[in-house]
């Protein structure tokens, strides 16, 4: 017999044996020990029996492969998979990533205003930076055994009773794709690109799979980030955009911020890099309301803010360094729109429409002081190509950061213009690090945040990392504004420092750009009026959590959540207003155009986890879908709502690659085992899924249908074309296979190449060499953001080509948030925008729920191991004063609960817990928690209008990046004790 027969007996009785023996030894645990001996002398008198050879017989393998993780983690940590017979055993974590950052003398050099600098890359001892070897953590090491759970899927499933009712058929793949392709056609013929996806992989073909299937059907995208509240709006109106560092980027700092990024415990693979860093002579900064791991292992200065007031914080150290005139002037003249002009009687920038006939609307000014009168600064978006640099003192500029200045407009009428720079003053005077606002906003003595402040200044080299749970606030939009103000007064963006704000950047053209596996070409089609071909032309378009607002009636829940708070007092604005901005974004096309989600696909994605409100989204969204599929490896919550659930392979049974910035690899994804039971991989089952509607479509005489839509700032014609909607997915056959798919990718993307591609599939890994956000990988350094703009002097995308401070939207002058500053009204004092009780009464808690570093979001929550390490069940942390207030002991079945909704927890006591909040990490299944009650039923959709606003040009505009960000945690709640 051969060895693949061999293989095929082993992976089946492995199939079904595991379920035999172990329903043998629960029912007589007793008959598995019977015959135990004991001896004196065990290697004496020990008679051997081969059964006793199972332990050793583990460590052997027959074959070892390449492989890493997907399930929203962005470690992409390269890992060694040990299978026997097909079967997976083990994993051990990939060490020989190589010691690459080597010191140049000399190379990593830069100018501002016309004067060196020196270098602003610091290396270790020998010139050397730490290596990313290895990379792993208990989640990845835990995969070969999780994948064997109950709960992971086998084949394909049909809801055969009401939804959410949990009762299945199972099918056939040809069964399953046959009726799921007859279905998308009636729906497709009735009402074109009614569909909408939810896609959460991080990875080329599994995301680029669902999203390619989803565009050649016109449909639209759920944006993930911002679906999971770790979208970064504020950030892109400064800088534009998610920018990151490679995380051995870390080592370079003398000061590194974790800023509610409680490094130690959720990025395990990059931690060492801190503790290198401090071993390098850094000083760590840990900014958190929790008494996390970090703060307790790492933190040279522990800065306990009060949870929600980070603004505060950050405007007191901003004006700080102003009052005191510690800023980098030259550095804000070249550099930033501290310069530009504004025209106080209009709130808005001085343009060159302002200053001449037909001029144009991002062309700006600032007050040259050498020449004394108003000039176009370089740069601008819509500046000649000659003025295309930031390099102002080889223009011979030197524009004023201060003062107020006569302009001359076209129409002969002078007005008095200021400085950007004199407006961010401005709005940062009330908030003196010692003042009472200050310190009763965020709970903080003075002496520390003038230890903070003074730190910051003596830094040479700053790094900020901005964890995900700030952008979950409503404070989160200003907050980080004014963190990128803090790098920015003090000269430390791009150039010796860094702001680490999220982990995705590689320029992969083979992936999800125009052309690429994620976005199809749209052909020629003149009878349509479609002259030519365009690139990614068929690519699925992003509608961002308005989309779901409005399908899930959220803002009416908004409405009684928050029905006895004075809101409008406190911030400026009610649910009532949420709902008028909204309307008024959509009506000004402000946002893209929207669609019925008669269509629904949720792709490797816990959808129910992240939604605020979540029990009353799904009474109102469900209802909406005619069609719920659902792809996925596990039977979550949210799979077992979907009419039909496809068993998707395991990230150890397909191809596929990795990219994130975290490190410069990509890594890969070796199929160490075939596919077991029925699973195949998303991208299979999407070219399975196009080639029944093509077959189906084709026997019927189905024509190309004409579709066009508004993206948010043009509209788009383009065809959806379901007789060639398979030809179109395999690419006429370049895409067929997996394998040909992920060499395809490669080959096209220009920092990888197959070179890249051949290292890639020997080793796991192979390094990036190219673009990342505005900044490069190089050979010898990390990969850091915004060096082009910084050393290289080139515009970055912003309307001003700068870091950009003010924003003169609509929307922003309404609210008077043109300038980073809290955004609060007189009346407030920071914290989350809690809801009172009916009575009016305040709830005495508020709730945090951050990342888990017991899972990956809802990945591995139910893991048998992982478990047995936190207590077997769902839990929360309360401090030990609160519990001993509320009569509660540990392991104490605890409801928490508000007017809205409840969730139920096992207690656990954590001094380190400030006395006021209900702390729990994220990701808890529904199907977990007692009543199927989740901590999502206590929260509401909260829209800050400000996230709304957009326009056809320049970059604020709708993006996925540029969009409302789902916000948590403004979440009041009491607890109790009950039974159970």
């Amino acid at each position: 017999m051969d060895q693949e027969a061999m293989t095929e007996i082993g992976r089946r009785s492995f199939l079904k044996g595991t379920g035999l023996g172990l329903l043998a030894l629960l029912a007589d645990p007793g008959r598995a020990f019977s015959k135990i001996q004991v001896v004196e002398d065990p290697l004496q008198e020990y008679e051997y029996r081969g059964w006793e050879d199972l332990y050793r017989k583990e460590w052997t393998w027959d074959r070892v492969q390449y492989v890493t993780h997907s399930l929203g983690c962005v470690g992409k940590c390269s890992l060694k998979l040990y299978s026997k017979n097909g079967i997976p055993l083990r994993e051990e974590q990939t060490a020989t990533y190589p010691v690459y950052a080597i010191r140049t003398p000399g190379k990593y050099t830069y100018e501002i205003m016309g004067k060196p600098r020196g270098e602003y890359i610091r290396y270790g001892p020998g010139g050397k930076i730490p290596s990313f070897s290895p990379r792993g953590c208990q989640k990845g090491c835990l995969y070969s055994d999780w994948m064997k759970q109950s709960d992971f899927l086998k084949y394909p499933l049909k809801r055969v009773g009401e939804r959410g009712e949990r009762k299945w058929k199972r099918l056939t793949w040809e069964q399953a794709f046959d009726e799921i392709a007859e279905k998308i056609i009636e729906i497709e013929l009735k009402d074109p690109g009614a569909m909408v996806t939810t896609s959460r992989p991080f990875s080329q073909l599994s995301k680029g799979g669902s999203e390619r299937f989803t565009g050649l059907l016109g449909g639209q995208l759920i944006p993930v980030s911002a679906m999971v509240g770790d979208a970064y709006p504020g950030g892109h109106t400064a800088l534009i955009g998610r920018v990151g560092s490679t995380l051995d980027d870390w080592f370079t700092a003398d000061l590194l911020i974790g800023w509610t990024q409680n490094f130690t415990a959720m990025r395990m693979p990059d931690a060492h890099f801190a503790k290198e860093a401090k071993d390098n002579g850094a000083r760590i900064i840990v900014v958190d309301p929790n008494h996390n791991v970090t703060a307790a292992q790492a933190a040279d200065l522990f800065v306990p803010i009060r949870m929600g007031s980070d603004s505060y914080l950050a405007a007191a150290i901003c004006n700080t360094i102003i009052k005191e005139k510690k800023y980098d002037a030259e550095f804000l003249k070249e550099q930033s729109d501290l310069p530009f002009l504004v025209r106080p009687d209009t709130k808005k920038f001085l343009t060159q429409k302002d200053m001449k006939p037909g001029g144009k609307e991002f062309q700006y000014y600032f007050w040259d002081t050498k020449s004394n009168q108003a000039v176009e600064a370089p740069g601008c978006l819509d500046s000649p190509a000659d003025k295309k640099t930031l390099n102002i003192a080889r223009l011979g500029l030197d524009p004023a950061l201060e003062g107020r200045f006569t302009v001359r407009l076209a129409d002969g009428k002078e007005v008095e213009c200021t400085t950007v720079f004199e407006k961010t003053k401005e709005g940062l005077a009330r908030y003196n690090l010692d003042s009472d606002l200050v310190r009763e906003a965020t709970g903080l003595h003075p002496s520390v945040i003038r230890t903070m402040t003074d730190w910051i200044l003596e830094s040479k080299s700053l790094h900020i990392t901005n964890g995900y749970n700030c952008q979950k606030h409503y404070d989160g939009y200003q907050s980080e504004r004014l963190k990128i103000l803090i790098l920015v007064l003090t000269g430390q963006l791009g150039g010796p420092g860094a702001y680490h704000q999220t982990y995705e950047g590689m320029k992969l053209e083979g992936g999800r750009a125009a052309g690429g596996l994620h976005f199809p070409d749209q052909p020629a089609r003149p009878e349509f009026g479609i002259e030519k071909p365009i690139k990614g032309g068929k690519q699925p378009y992003s509608v961002g959590i308005a989309y779901e607002v409005i399908y899930g009636d959220s803002l009416e829940r908004t409405k009684k959540y928050f029905a006895n708070t004075p809101l409008k007092e406190q911030i400026g604005f009610d649910a009532n207003d949420m709902e008028a901005f909204l309307k008024d974004a959509i009506q000004k096309k402000y946002l893209p155009s929207m669609k019925p989600p008669r269509i629904s696909l949720w792709h490797s994605c816990n959808n129910y986890r992240n939604k605020t409100g979540q029990q009353s989204w799904r009474e109102h969204y469900l209802p909406k879908v005619e069609l719920l599929i659902g792809t996925d490896i596990r039977m979550t919550s949210s799979m077992q709502s979907c009419d039909y659930v496809l068993s998707a392979a395991t990230d150890y049974e397909r191809w596929d690659i990795r990219e994130t910035t975290t490190n410069p690899f990509l890594t890969l994804y070796g199929q160490g085992v075939k596919p077991m039971f029925e699973r195949r991989s998303d991208w299979q089952i999407y070219a399975g899924l196009c080639k029944a509607i093509q077959e189906k479509a084709r026997a019927r005489g189905i024509k190309s249908i004409p579709f066009e839509y508004w993206n948010g700032t043009r509209q788009v014609k383009r065809t959806i074309d379901l007789s060639t909607i398979y030809d179109e997915y395999v690419q006429n056959g370049e895409l067929d296979s997996d394998e040909k798919a992920v060499e395809w990718h490669n080959l096209k993307s220009k920092g990888i190449g197959k070179e890249g591609h051949e290292k890639l599939v020997r080793d796991g890994y192979a390094k990036f060499r190219g673009p990342a956000k505005y900044g490069n990988y190089e050979d010898d350094a990390p990969a850091r953001s915004m060096t082009w703009q910084v050393v290289q002097k080139k515009p970055s995308g912003t309307n001003t080509g700068r870091f950009q401070f003010y924003v003169d939207h609509e929307y922003h002058i309404k609210l008077d948030q043109m300038t980073p500053k809290p955004q609060y009204t007189d009346m407030w004092r920071g914290g989350p925008q809690s809801p009172k009780r009916p009575d009016g009464s305040p709830y005495p808690f508020v709730m945090n729920f951050p990342h888990t570093k017991w899972g990956i979001h809802s990945a591995y929550r139910n893991n048998r191991w992982l478990m047995r390490l936190q207590r077997g069940d769902v839990y929360l942390y309360l401090n030990p004063k609160v519990m001993a207030e509320r009569g509660i002991k540990d392991m104490d079945m605890v409801r928490v609960y508000n007017h809205m909704g409840e969730w139920f927890a096992r207690a656990k006591e954590w001094p380190g817990n400030p006395p006021y909040i209900v702390f729990t990490e994220h990701g808890w299944d529904h199907f977990m928690t007692k009543n199927w009650t989740h901590y999502n039923n206590l929260n509401c959709e909260f829209l800050n209008p400000l996230e709304l606003a957009g326009g056809t040009r320049g970059h604020i505009v709708y993006t996925g990046n540029h969009t409302s960000n789902r916000i948590y945690y403004e979440t009041g709640v009491d607890i109790e004790k009950v039974e159970g």
